[in-house]
């Protein structure tokens, strides 16, 4: 497949046709701004009431420059190099705390040692590049999880471990679950502390996740890419917190953290 007809989906959505300079007035009938939220099912509405527009503006956007193709050596989304770096990195450096993986204890203490190796990865042989852009912005949540995957899969492999991504467990995908048959099992689930969302990923979100799949045992994993005081304060609660949700679901639930702040340079350090 030709790489310039490759790009990331949605290329044309609803909320971006709504904002277009076509809607002014059905905002302005509904008395929103752009940007503000209107539900998707009243966009679809006004949609099919007006499918002129729709089709004037699907023709306006075939001058967009980000339609183009997708841009695999910026690599915005994390979508590409994550995983050579991941392999190359785990050649480098094996697993030698644990030889095999027979029961729970030993499946975490292999957990716990491929995350202070992606730990290692990121934090001090440059692997926080595959989480951040050229230009200082943050690459979406799903580079961090490829990122993971990348480390992670090469050791797990060896041990019969499977890791599977995004598992639906009923009441959502959890990011990652680790398993060796239906009986031995751990879930994961990966939190950027500058999200809005952060507490209700190991609050809300894991626990529900452990509770659908009747898993006794699961890990939140805090990612920081910010200076600041609530990313702080976020940080320094972390075990307290963790320890009360564990506490609170009768389930071992523990945490780990990996600062993924882009370095300094040398001149400025």
């Amino acid at each position: 497949m030709p790489r310039r007809f490759l790009n990331t989906l949605p290329v044309l959505n609803a909320n971006d046709w709504f904002d277009s300079n076509l809607n002014s007035d059905l905002r302005q009938q509904l008395n929103v701004n752009v940007g503000q939220r209107v539900s998707k099912r009243k966009i679809v509405e006004l949609a099919r009431q007006h499918p002129d527009r729709i089709h004037t503006w699907a023709d306006e956007q075939e001058s967009r420059p980000d339609l183009k193709g997708y841009d695999f050596d910026a690599d915005r989304q994390g979508l590409i190099n994550w995983d050579r770096a991941g392999r190359e990195f785990a050649a480098a450096n094996p697993v030698t705390t644990i030889s095999q993986v027979t029961d729970q204890n030993e499946l975490r203490a292999l957990l716990q040692s491929v995350l202070e190796l992606f730990k290692r990865f990121v934090e001090q042989q440059a692997g926080w590049r595959l989480l951040w852009n050229d230009d200082g912005s943050e690459k979406p949540e799903e580079a961090l999880q490829l990122a993971f995957l990348g480390v992670a899969q090469n050791y797990l492999r060896l041990f019969n471990v499977e890791l599977d991504r995004e598992v639906e467990l009923g009441r959502g995908p959890v990011d990652f679950k680790l398993s060796q048959g239906s009986r031995i099992r751990i879930l994961i689930e990966f939190k950027k502390t500058t999200s809005g969302k952060f507490w209700n990923g190991l609050e809300q979100q894991l626990t529900s996740y452990m509770t659908s799949d009747g898993c006794t045992e699961g890990w939140f994993v805090a990612v920081r890419y910010r200076e600041g005081r609530q990313h702080d304060s976020k940080v320094t609660e972390l075990q307290r917190r963790t320890a009360e949700v564990a506490r609170d679901l009768g389930a071992t639930v523990k945490h780990f953290y990996v600062d993924a702040r882009r370095p300094a340079s040398a001149s400025r350090i």
